[in-house]
């Protein structure tokens, strides 16, 4: 019998609840995501995303938050994070290419903006969920071929707000698995 070597494309698709115990938040992913830090001092805000593939689509789940470290002295413009933080969030999405056709619902109690549209054969879903009262705004988006079927809907009603369960993600998988 030979073995067969598995590679990253082989990776199996099975959705299951992941915890961001940081952030205090859990939803559904295909595969434990990889992870991708950023952060702007200058308007005291963090960005983390968490990233994963399946069946031709991507899976975002990113957490804009008020930064815990201090604004640094040379900054030429600063920026308190603020309500007005995600006021320019949203701009930028409204005002964006490509165009994105904007609706919202309710999610775990708050008003939810999800915008959408195509480009390039490649169907863009991104939802904007504030949490201000925890100082963070959280976003979720799929990326897929036009062509092709992905569970945005499911993906997005899986967000907790809670964080209460799921498999802990911390530093995230290495490599982006099913490329």
């Amino acid at each position: 019998m030979k073995m067969r070597r598995m590679l990253p494309a082989d990776a199996p698709i099975v959705w299951e609840k992941y915890r961001i115990a940081r952030h205090q938040l859990s939803v559904d992913l295909p595969k434990m995501p990889v992870r991708v830090g950023s952060q702007d001092l200058c308007s005291f805000f963090t960005r983390t995303s968490f990233f994963s593939y399946a069946d031709e689509a991507v899976y975002e789940v990113t957490v804009v938050a008020k930064s815990d470290l201090p604004m640094p002295i040379d900054c030429r413009e600063r920026r308190v994070f603020s309500d007005s933080t995600l006021t320019a969030r949203l701009g930028e999405l409204r005002s964006g290419k490509p165009q994105m056709a904007e609706t919202s619902s309710m999610q775990s109690g708050r008003q939810a903006y999800r915008f959408a549209g195509e480009q390039n054969a490649a169907e863009y879903v991104r939802w904007v969920i504030p949490d201000m009262e925890k100082d963070r705004w959280i976003e979720i988006a799929v990326v897929r071929r036009t062509d092709k079927k992905s569970l945005e809907e499911s993906f997005f009603k899986s967000l907790d707000l809670t964080g209460t369960t799921g498999k802990e993600v911390g530093g995230g998988a290495s490599v982006m698995l099913g490329l």
